[in-house]
């Protein structure tokens, strides 16, 4: 279906904001994003936006609502591998990768944008789309690094530092987009979901999450999480406190 006119504005500063943060944009480029043509498609909460058979021809942005990259194991058990948010980017960019390839449920209502024209535009001037060649690469290489994260937080941390982790993660990539308003921000996952991400029981999900509030460092409720001592969630995550001033630092 097609954009209105506020909801397509919004979606190309998410874009060029996203791109920005990892690669130098020419005004050229800037000016070729906000000029950008862009179709939405939109997923409920539970359904699957992509499964492991999909391809998605061009990259698509995010650009409301969670997802997750999940695998399904046989006995019915599922594991969430990522979380993604508004601004990332799925599908393919110029080359295939095994990532592209789980699949991507909706934890909440999604709206992605195709980018399908910007990669037309690529295509035909690649040199004076540089920036937006190098920022696309960049943001899919952070993702990868998080997903390295991941594997070490899983196999190396206890309960409350992999829990700890997983929501300043959460918290700074927020931030980073600027979702965040007094400590706080929308987080739709459950405790049962947050168990699919840690490799926890959802009773020791509740338990660790207890631990973290009665520690003033953290409260999750109704949908919302509230950092209250993010130097504090730090160091029960494992980093140095000052690390949360660099989120380029914050990596296992």
């Amino acid at each position: 279906m097609g954009v209105r006119p506020l909801e397509a504005a919004f979606a190309t500063a998410l874009l060029a904001r996203r791109l920005a943060e990892v690669a130098s944009l020419s005004d050229y480029e800037r000016d070729l994003i906000s000029h950008l043509k862009l179709h939405s498609h939109s997923y409920s909460a539970d359904t699957t936006i992509t499964d492991s058979h999909s391809e998605f021809g061009s990259p698509n942005l995010i650009v409301s609502g969670w997802a997750c990259r999940e695998r399904l194991l046989p006995n019915g058990r599922r594991g969430l591998l990522s979380i993604l948010l508004p601004g990332d980017v799925i599908g393919n960019c110029r080359e295939k990768r095994a990532l592209d390839m789980v699949e991507v449920t909706a934890i909440s209502d999604v709206q992605i944008s195709c980018l399908a024209p910007l990669m037309r535009l690529i295509e035909a001037d690649p040199s004076g789309c540089a920036g937006i060649i190098d920022g696309l690469s960049a943001l899919r290489f952070r993702e990868e690094r998080r997903l390295l994260d991941h594997m070490v937080r899983l196999g190396l941390q206890t309960a409350p530092q992999r829990t700890a982790s997983l929501l300043l993660e959460l918290f700074q990539r927020c931030r980073e987009i600027g979702f965040v308003t007094g400590g706080s921000f929308l987080m739709p996952l459950t405790q049962e979901m947050l168990g699919e991400a840690l490799g926890m029981s959802v009773v020791h999900v509740n338990r660790v999450i207890r631990e973290l509030r009665i520690r003033h460092l953290l409260y999750l409720h109704s949908g919302i999480a509230e950092i209250e001592d993010v130097a504090g969630l730090a160091s029960a995550a494992g980093f140095e406190p000052s690390e949360v001033c660099d989120p380029a630092a914050l990596h296992l």
